[in-house]
């Protein structure tokens, strides 16, 4: 099972949550695996939308809980956006968003926090070669991809 957390639920992270709720099996199929919307991050309480159970108002406990898997940016904006973007990504949180502001102010240093951790990954791995993170094996996995494409990787597609 994996873990889903909603930045924001406006139009789009609120019609993301109900997909998430009502598609569960039909995402499941297609996935392969369960997907869970454990988190919507919301300024306050939600109590008439279908997954006011799973409002938070405190994004604290996204960031904290080891089981999120995947975080879906839907707030706009550099703002908060751009804060809990950073924080998810420290927190080794998969991160999507499709806030063109955000990447086109930012994706530089975005990139570069990324290129930090597989940093702090590679040393790991060169002391103990069993490392994982989650179902991956991130580092063997990037360089891999490197060295199929013959050339430099600039960026980690993963926040892409």
């Amino acid at each position: 099972m994996k873990k889903l957390a909603i930045l924001g639920p406006g139009v789009v992270g609120g019609s993301c949550a109900e997909i998430l709720l009502r598609d569960a099996d039909l995402l499941e199929r297609n996935a392969g695996e369960q997907l869970e919307l454990s988190y919507v991050l919301a300024r306050r309480a939600l109590p008439d939308r279908p997954y006011k159970d799973k409002v938070v108002t405190d994004f604290s406990v996204i960031e904290h809980d080891a089981d999120v898997f995947l975080v879906i940016e839907t707030i706009g904006g550099c703002g908060a956006a751009l804060e809990y973007v950073r924080r998810a990504l420290a927190a080794g949180k998969h991160v999507v968003t499709a806030n063109k502001q955000l990447i086109a102010e930012h994706g530089a240093e975005l990139l570069a926090l990324l290129g930090q951790m597989l940093e702090i990954l590679r040393a790991l791995l060169e002391k103990d070669e069993s490392i994982t993170i989650g179902d991956d094996t991130i580092y063997r996995s990037y360089e891999r991809g490197k060295q199929a494409r013959g050339r430099r990787v600039v960026g980690n597609p993963a926040l892409l």
